[in-house]
């Protein structure tokens, strides 16, 4: 029988193996250590950074744990601490964003935006779609000045949920924190 305190000390170190494992393998299946080989930087110039985001790279979701940095030079991507074993930080050039297009979902009708990265494009990316306008203008900061996104954008003011005060993007008719409609509208 294995003594109680190895057996506590063994439990997470298994964990932090099977974290630390599983986060490299998301990395590989993604495309995003492709992506690093290429991409790779250790800290990001001047940018407007949009935490929290979803977005799919490759085969992999990203749910609320990507960090979006837009760029004169191009967008940054990153994830959140826990998950940045095998993550390191992205700058990806305005340039090597290919077959861009905007997106819905068949059921819901959510918009997002898909492109292909790289030269010659590799990992295909779905993002937020109002990151178009970024990527249309080549170097999309300057699109930036006098706008925010985080509060704006091309379809309407963000909207304020009556029963949680949670904004939401002008594109969603329900709350996605707590599901109440948008009476507003």
């Amino acid at each position: 029988m294995i003594p109680v305190p190895i057996l506590m000390l063994g439990i997470p170190i298994v964990f932090l193996f099977m974290w630390c494992g599983i986060s490299l393998l998301l990395s590989f299946l993604s495309g995003w250590s492709k992506l690093a080989g290429r991409y790779q930087c250790s800290s990001l110039p001047d940018c407007k950074a949009f935490h929290f985001r979803s977005g799919m790279i490759g085969a992999v979701k990203y749910n609320s744990c990507l960090t979006l940095s837009v760029t004169q030079q191009g967008l940054g991507l990153s994830v959140l601490i826990p998950f940045r074993i095998g993550h390191p930080t992205l700058l990806v050039p305005w340039s090597d964003f290919h077959q861009v297009q905007e997106k819905r979902t068949p059921l819901l009708g959510v918009r997002s935006m898909t492109a292909m990265l790289g030269t010659p494009p590799t990992v295909r990316v779905t993002l937020p779609v109002w990151l178009i306008d970024y990527v249309e203008v080549a170097d999309g900061y300057e699109l930036d000045q006098g706008r925010s996104f985080e509060f704006d954008s091309e379809f309407g003011p963000q909207w304020e949920c009556e029963a949680c005060g949670e904004h939401n993007d002008p594109t969603f008719d329900v709350c996605w924190q707590c599901q109440n409609a948008n009476l507003c509208r």
